[in-house]
């Protein structure tokens, strides 16, 4: 279509920027970076970026966050999650759709990071290097002819509990924090690529307006990484592993 076949209306309205870009490119065409950086954060088996978008991943194949963006992507996220909350004043309920986390969610993320740090406490008890004083502090309070327990019992009694608080981590991560920690990811994540659309959308409207080569700006680069850092399959933990809430929401989640 050229700009000729466009219907401007009986007014003789003109055609707007956007509809003479979108006129000459098909509207999927105008975000190919975007999917393609959401395609390669799912893969299993992320390449290396080629092109304008090379700067991306470095040569570990990890995220990489100059110093001089983390500005940026601090604005991006908190741009992000603004829409999040948003409430209407004279109804007191939140708009569509609902926050992530909602209400409930915070409410069991926070009694998460409570019981975890008990367990904290628990298992910094029965740590390798509490075990001599351990050991001193039976010898001290043993009556005189009672027996001390060998240092080997001792040291695997310690492993016996501290594995035994890790076992509860890892079935609280998975049973409790996973579920509310996949549904915010997911949300954010999705959220981020529309940014990133409108973003490569607008720009690329831009250069064809004034004749220019699309390239992604720095901005749009910068939710890159934003969109790559927080793929939910990558940062979920393993089944035989735990995590806490700080940790997996960091950025998303004040707790």
């Amino acid at each position: 279509m050229n700009l000729s076949e466009l219907n401007i209306g009986e007014a003789g309205t003109l055609p707007t920027a956007q509809e003479v870009v979108l006129s000459k490119s098909p509207k999927a065409d105008l975000a190919r970076y975007t999917n393609e950086v959401l395609r390669r954060a799912k893969s299993d088996k992320p390449r290396l970026f080629v092109g304008p978008v090379d700067c991306l991943l470095d040569v570990d194949r990890k995220v990489v966050i100059p110093n001089d963006e983390k500005r940026c992507v601090e604005a991006i996220v908190d741009t992000i999650l603004a829409d999040w909350q948003i409430m209407d004043q004279e109804t007191g309920q939140y708009a569509e759709p609902a926050p992530s986390p909602s209400d409930a969610d915070l409410l069991e993320l926070r009694q998460i990071q409570a019981e975890n740090k008990e367990e904290f406490a628990a298992m910094e008890k029965v740590s390798v290097s509490k075990v001599d004083a351990f050991m001193h502090s039976e010898r001290d309070n043993r009556k005189s002819g009672e027996m001390v327990p060998l240092r080997e019992t001792v040291v695997k009694n310690f492993e016996y509990e501290r594995r035994s608080i890790e076992a509860s981590l890892v079935k609280r991560t998975h049973t409790r924090l996973v579920p509310i920690a996949r549904r915010v990811l997911e949300r954010f994540q999705a959220d981020c690529w529309k940014f990133m659309v409108q973003r490569e959308i607008t720009e690329r409207m831009e250069a064809e307006l004034f004749g220019l080569e699309y390239k992604p700006s720095r901005t749009w680069l910068a939710a890159a990484r934003i969109l790559m850092n927080y793929e939910p399959s990558k940062r979920l933990p393993a089944p035989h592993a735990w995590v806490t809430p700080e940790s997996l929401l960091a950025g998303l989640v004040d707790l």
